[in-house]
């Protein structure tokens, strides 16, 4: 999605990489397309015509007409920061879509940024050596250090004891994620608070166990549909008004689990959705499909 400066100076294009789309493809050049959706839209449903008249068309020619479409939407906007998260998981489609876009972001005043997992892929090492090559900065981030992992926990939990929040920041292991998570725990003692990738999951099923159960058929039916989505499509989902569709969904926002961006709504971690999905029968999963 994009996020317009107050004075339209800037625009800010996010996207999400996730593991359930890694084989999307365009997937996260479709979020980043939110920004001017009918135009990259019509690109894709002109490539869905030709595939129906003629056959596939070529790949690569799939990539040059959705380069050519984010080009122009970036030379016809303000000037743009593209920033995606969880590169790891960036599709195929998507990389290459980005990667014959670097040469061309000087001309047409829009900037980079992927944050991503180092060594997991061989065409992400590719793409981050050719973007070295073109002057790109990168930079590794290691985990927080003690002092500011403490403070997080203290602005969360002012009352907890010091020997409780130093055991939690040694699990954690400067994690952020999981220090944040920790933040929105619901359970007074923070010692007994679950830590690590499985207690994080674990964490996020307690919390949605205390949601109404209208609540947590309208996040399940969230999670079918993607990281992002909008009021309109899961009251579609779910077969009742926005505005009840919303209301479904608001015990979530207040609970730190789903954000409200304005332009739609989203997971506030790939965590939280991929808990959802787990949790789903594969009947189910397919039903809300």
């Amino acid at each position: 999605g994009a996020v317009a400066a107050a004075d339209g100076s800037l625009t800010i294009m996010r996207a999400t990489a996730t593991d359930l789309q890694v084989g999307v493809p365009f997937a996260v050049v479709a979020d980043l397309g939110r920004f001017e959706a009918g135009r990259l839209a019509g690109v894709m449903r002109e490539l869905a015509a030709v595939s129906g008249r003629s056959g596939p068309i070529d790949p690569f020619t799939n990539v040059l007409l959705v380069v050519d479409a984010l080009a122009d939407s970036l030379t016809t906007a303000a000037p743009a920061a593209i920033v995606i998260d969880d590169g790891q998981w960036i599709d195929a489609p998507s990389l290459t879509v980005l990667d014959r876009l670097l040469p061309l972001l000087p001309d047409v005043g829009a900037s980079l940024t992927v944050a991503m997992r180092p060594d997991t892929r061989r065409d992400l090492a590719s793409f981050t050596d050719r973007a070295r090559r073109l002057g790109a900065a990168s930079t590794d981030l290691g985990p927080l250090d003690e002092d500011a992992a403490i403070e997080i926990l203290r602005r969360a939990r002012p009352s907890a004891d010091e020997s409780d929040l130093a055991e939690i920041v040694t699990e954690a292991a400067g994690n952020p994620l999981f220090l944040t998570e920790l933040a929105h725990a619901d359970d007074g003692d923070v010692a007994a608070a679950p830590t690590g990738a499985d207690g994080f999951r674990s964490s996020i099923r307690a919390r949605l166990r205390q949601l109404p159960d209208d609540s947590e058929r309208a996040m399940q039916a969230a999670a079918a549909i993607g990281t992002r989505f909008d009021v309109g499509l899961l009251a579609s989902v779910l077969d009742r008004s926005e505005i009840r569709a919303y209301d479904d969904i608001r015990p979530a926002i207040a609970a730190g689990l789903v954000d409200d961006t304005e332009t739609d709504l989203r997971f506030r971690h790939a965590l939280v959705r991929q808990a959802l999905i787990d949790d789903l029968p594969g009947p189910v999963l397919r039903s809300l499909h």
